[in-house]
């Protein structure tokens, strides 16, 4: 059984990062975490083509009612065919120990046509896909004058099929990089 009530997500916490993404952008809701492993995760997830919203800690999943034991998964990954991802990010020591759980979740999810995954630091960190989807982020978050976005876009129509390096597309559009490399990261 799956209960459709969201946990409340640790506000403070001295033993680890917890926090929230804004992209409005993307969806209009923030998307908390609570490491960072999870922010790694969901910065990640942002810049993958496909996905429409994600949600933490969405519901819980009842694992055996004579003991009320539940499982909140930490994210839902709803995907722009239709089709859901849960996903639990652990470190990867800690996924082994808990095999035989994720079994058990894995099958009342797939019985409710949920796809279920796990994400570790191996899958999240390497190369330096966080340091990179950081930086793609930072940009895409970045605001640019409407003026500024409408003379880039102008230069851009000007040299469409032309091959122009960026520093002379900065220059003919008067513009900071900043600014170009947000129409890129959007």
């Amino acid at each position: 059984m799956i209960v459709n009530s969201t946990r409340q997500v640790i506000t403070r916490s001295p033993h680890r990062t917890v926090g929230m993404i804004n992209s409005p952008y993307f969806q209009s809701k923030p998307i908390v975490y609570e490491s960072q492993l999870e922010r790694a995760f969901v910065q990640l997830c942002l810049l993958c083509p496909g996905v429409r919203r994600i949600v933490a800690q969405p519901f819980k999943v009842n694992l055996d009612p004579t003991k009320k034991r539940h499982y909140t998964p930490d994210y839902l990954v709803e995907l722009e065919d239709g089709s859901f991802v849960v996903v639990e990010v652990k470190i990867l020591e800690r996924i082994g120990k808990l095999e035989r759980r994720f079994n058990q979740i894995n099958e009342i999810l797939s019985n409710r046509n949920f796809s279920f995954m796990t994400a570790d630091e191996t899958q999240l960190y390497s190369d330096e896909k966080e340091k990179h989807a950081k930086a793609i982020l930072r940009y895409a978050n970045w605001q640019v004058d409407p003026q500024a976005q409408k003379t880039i876009l102008n230069k851009l129509q000007e040299i469409e099929g032309k091959a122009v390096s960026f520093a002379h597309l900065q220059t003919q559009a008067q513009c900071s990089a900043e600014d170009l490399l947000h129409l890129i990261a959007i």
